[in-house]
């Protein structure tokens, strides 16, 4: 059909253009809770090597003019944590960069992305990487899962699974959370919950069918912004924690980070190694490092490399602890 002077509306369309704007929306957002409040450490070396104490000595009772009893039982574990190494490489093909005509930087944009997706993976490896696959570090779970005695530290909030079945979780219950603070000594200076457990802590406050004794309340970070405190501890909340974790078989420890229904909460304390806290180490400087290679053998293209060396420390074994077996469920006493 005639649209005027044109035969139709595609020839009409054909003396104009649309109009794109400049840079990319993002549409993947996730907020991460734990790695920005971490305190650093810059690593002078390819590992850090620090002493727990492991025993000490004991009083005695003695009689009046009694002989005393020299003890020579003070004991020490050596911790060594050495540095890994996370990358995001991008290629830039010339005839792209050179040619196409745009209102972006192509190589800006290409370098914005690749450092969000770096910092994801690494927001996602301070929980749930492990030393136990190719490269990695430990991340918090396995942080706190790796001591002499494992269970020292991790509170089961799931039942246990009985004749071969896995564990199920349990809505959270308040005592739990009271004996997971207990765990961390002094004190933990944050609980770390995924986004759902954020909500129904939210919703304990609003609910006046739940007894929450006033320990659920909400706060102003130092920030300005209002969060949630339970018994006076900021509640941050992660998008990199999953509600679908799995549970042991025939238990209730954390058993892996996808194939459940649950999810963990973390007590944390921060501090360097030698404040007996968690941090993260990092070598060589910034914690995101990039290295550009203008052109590459044998290709039209150049290479962006961002990298950078890292792990997580634990200084002492009280600085964390975790409850696993939480359920999306409304919170109970």
């Amino acid at each position: 059909m005639a649209i005027g002077t044109w035969v139709d509306l595609a020839n009409a369309q054909k003396l104009t253009m649309d109009m794109k704007m400049a840079g990319v929306i993002e549409e993947i957002i996730k907020e991460g809770g734990l790695l920005p409040r971490l305190p650093g450490l810059t690593v002078r070396g390819k590992s850090v090597v620090y002493v727990r104490e492991k025993t000490i000595p004991s009083g005695n009772f003695i009689a009046i003019d009694g002989a005393l009893t020299p003890q020579a039982v003070v004991d020490y574990d050596e911790v060594t944590v050495g540095l890994k190494i996370m990358e995001c490489t991008i290629d830039l093909d010339h005839f792209i960069v050179d040619t196409y005509p745009t209102i972006n930087d192509l190589r800006a944009q290409g370098l914005s992305s690749a450092r969000k997706g770096l910092s994801h993976a690494l927001e996602d490896a301070v929980l749930y990487a492990s030393l136990a696959v190719a490269n990695q570090f430990d991340g918090l779970h396995r942080l706190i899962g790796t001591q002499t005695d494992p269970k020292a530290q991790v509170i089961h909030n799931g039942t246990a699974g009985s004749a071969g079945a896995r564990g199920t979780p349990n809505a959270l219950s308040l005592a739990k959370l009271d004996e997971l603070i207990d765990l961390v000594k002094p004190k933990p200076d944050i609980l770390l919950v995924n986004r759902q457990l954020g909500r129904r802590l939210s919703q304990a406050i609003r609910s006046t069918a739940t007894l929450v004794g006033g320990n659920i309340e909400f706060g102003i970070d130092q920030f300005g912004v209002r969060i949630v405190q339970y018994s006076g501890i900021p509640v941050v909340v992660t998008d990199f924690l999953t509600q679908t974790e799995q549970l042991a078989v025939e238990g209730k420890a954390f058993d892996g980070k996808t194939g459940g229904t649950s999810a963990t909460v973390f007590a944390v304390r921060f501090g360097l190694p030698g404040d007996g806290g968690v941090c993260l180490l990092t070598g060589g400087g910034e914690v995101f490092q990039s290295k550009s290679i203008p052109q590459l053998e044998a290709r039209l293209a150049g290479r962006e490399i961002l990298y950078t060396y890292v792990a997580m420390a634990l200084g002492s074994t009280k600085a964390a602890a975790a409850m696993t077996g939480v359920s999306d469920a409304a919170v109970g006493a």
